[in-house]
């Protein structure tokens, strides 16, 4: 129950532990989708359990979603935790199911989320998203290719027709509504591409259901700068932390003006790692439930715009500047804007952390809820390979946020605030925060 009620939003949860028990919302509007944060029990040995919990619309049964426990439940050494019950105490025990309705709800119905006879575990609920939600078509059916199915290779195939079509026709593919599996990177490179979904809720890649920290996503070649991915969802299978490989758009090292628009990633490591970039585009997008960060930029990036995003129960810093100089950056990170972002329900470092750099923005910002390290991290601290300061002119400014049970313990004892302002080891000067709530 202390767990329970300790990483819940709002620091709440309902539990619905016998037959009958419900929790239920009233709709503020229409709403064909719905996603819960909830917890069910991991399984003896470790590895998750699958589930299922009904939902209602005014009082009538309308169908199941299914929930899973296996991306859950790590234990242990708070920095390296393991997925086995036996390695000490547990921690990261919600995750995120969602589901389509079978139609639209109209607002004032009542939603309910109720454990039946069918239902078989013991749940706690933390809250629902509701959205209305419909498929996009082809922007160009002349122009934007259309894989002949759901596999890798089909993807891979319309990717490649792009690259060598030589007529200038081509532009970019389109993928319809469906489930695209892959085990693997596609290869984006030669030229600029412009990948298309249905929409997030429609065009959904997901790594193999039976196997687990499957390295998968895009691979994105300097030759290929100025591509974006746009209307599209991406599903990992990670259970745990592995450093380096679990990035959906990893290590794009001079990968310039990419545009990625609403695209929504979840149970990967991360979602965007980019090392001296510029002229990212990442907005209207939704980074949840990821083993690390769901977006850091390294190494002299600069010009980058992440704006109207979410990270949500990211496993590192949500959003992240890292002036780091390992792969021959000279320069810190600047002239990078963060604005209207929500980082909430962190789980093991900060909302936003930067380290380093100048004339980076950021503002309009909802920080709440971090379980064990501050809302914001200001700091020059070098940690594995040597970071540049920050500079003096023009400053890094921090404005307009808000944060909200921000702060937690981490590293043993060391108690961490809302805001972490910490000169470690390189030049600290050139910072200005303004306009917050605590």
């Amino acid at each position: 129950t202390l767990y329970l009620a300790g990483e819940a939003s709002g620091r709440r949860a309902v539990t619905l532990n016998t037959t009958g028990a419900y929790v239920e919302w009233t709709t503020k509007a229409p709403a064909n989708a719905l996603v819960t944060r909830f917890s069910i029990p991991d399984a003896p040995g470790g590895g998750g359990i699958t589930s299922t919990l009904n939902i209602y619309v005014n009082g009538v049964l309308h169908k199941p979603i299914s929930l899973t426990s296996k991306h859950i439940w790590l234990y242990g050494a708070e920095a390296g935790p393991s997925d086995s019950p036996s390695a000490g105490p547990p921690r990261h025990i919600y995750d995120e199911a969602n589901v389509l309705l079978d139609s639209t709800i109209p607002a004032g119905s009542r939603i309910r989320l109720q454990k039946d006879p069918a239902n078989s575990t013991t749940y706690a609920i933390d809250f629902v998203n509701l959205e209305q939600v419909a498929p996009r078509a082809n922007p160009d059916p002349a122009r934007y290719k259309v894989p002949n199915g759901f596999s890798h290779s089909d993807v891979q195939n319309a990717l490649d027709a792009v690259r060598m079509d030589t007529t200038g026709t081509l532009v970019g593919v389109y993928l319809p509504a469906g489930t695209y599996e892959t085990s693997q990177k596609f290869q984006v490179y030669g030229k600029p591409v412009k990948v298309v979904g249905a929409g997030m809720w429609y065009t959904r890649f997901q790594t193999p259901t039976g196997q687990q920290n499957t390295d998968a996503g895009f691979r994105v070649e300097p030759s290929a700068s100025g591509s974006s991915f746009e209307h599209l969802a991406f599903f990992g299978n990670y259970t745990n932390r592995i450093d380096g490989p679990g990035k959906v758009w990893g290590e794009l090292k001079d990968v310039d003006n990419l545009t990625l628009d609403n695209v929504w990633v979840e149970h990967t490591v991360c979602a965007y790692w980019g090392v001296s970039v510029s002229g990212l585009k990442i907005t209207n997008s939704r980074f949840r439930n990821t083993f690390a960060d769901a977006v850091n930029m390294t190494n002299g990036s600069t010009g980058n715009l992440v704006a109207n995003s979410e990270g949500r129960s990211n496993g590192d810093d949500a959003f992240a500047l890292f002036s780091a100089t390992d792969q021959g950056a000279s320069t810190g990170n600047h002239g990078n804007v963060f604005e209207n972002l929500t980082a909430t329900l962190t789980w093991r470092a900060a909302g936003i952390a930067v380290y380093g750099g100048y004339d980076n923005v950021f503002r309009n910002l909802y920080i709440a809820d971090q379980l064990t390290y501050s809302g914001i991290t200001i700091s020059s601290l070098d940690f594995g390979y040597p970071f540049i300061g920050f500079g003096a002119s023009p400053p890094t400014r921090f404005e307009n946020i808000s944060l909200i049970r921000s702060g937690g313990h981490f590293w043993g004892a060391q108690t961490f605030p809302a805001i972490w302002i910490f000169s470690a080891s390189k030049e600290f000067r050139g910072i200005r925060v303004s306009h917050v709530d605590i």
